[in-house]
């Protein structure tokens, strides 16, 4: 008898739309599920490097954190996985959808959908405002 795919779900949305926060609600509430979430990485970059300004350490941080989910998608434990994505880069879309597939997970993409301005105000109240030109090519690109 096979067991049921292990689900992946892509959880999507533009900065401030409230990824995090779900992220944080689907840790209480099912501690069993895995996160791929790149706030650990800056969190854990801010540490190891606290004088490195965020504009410098960003491209690090995304690269651990694709590098992490890739990771968990190659070494699938048997538990679902919740990647936090803006989901607003086809080819990182992609790349995370087909990778599931093809390791005989079951994939599913999760969009929180929100107006601009509260996406907005989403990254003032966290307290991480994207730079501009950046939220303006995530918010054509959704």
């Amino acid at each position: 008898m096979s067991r049921p795919a292990t689900p992946v779900v892509l959880l999507a949305g533009v900065p401030g739309a409230g990824k995090s926060r779900a992220l944080r609600v689907i840790a209480r509430a099912r501690p069993e599920v895995r996160l791929a979430d790149p706030d650990r990485m800056r969190l854990r970059l801010s540490r190891l490097a606290p004088a490195l300004p965020y504009s410098a350490a960003r491209p690090i941080v995304h690269t651990l954190a694709h590098l992490a989910v890739l990771t968990q998608l190659l070494r699938p434990s048997g538990t679902p996985l919740v990647i936090h994505d803006p989901g607003t880069r086809r080819w990182s879309r992609r790349l995370i959808l087909r990778l599931a597939l093809r390791r005989g997970l079951l994939p599913a993409i999760l969009c929180i959908d929100i107006g601009r301005e509260e996406a907005l105000a989403g990254q003032h109240a966290r307290g991480r405002v994207v730079r501009p030109a950046a939220f303006e090519a995530h918010w054509k690109r959704w």
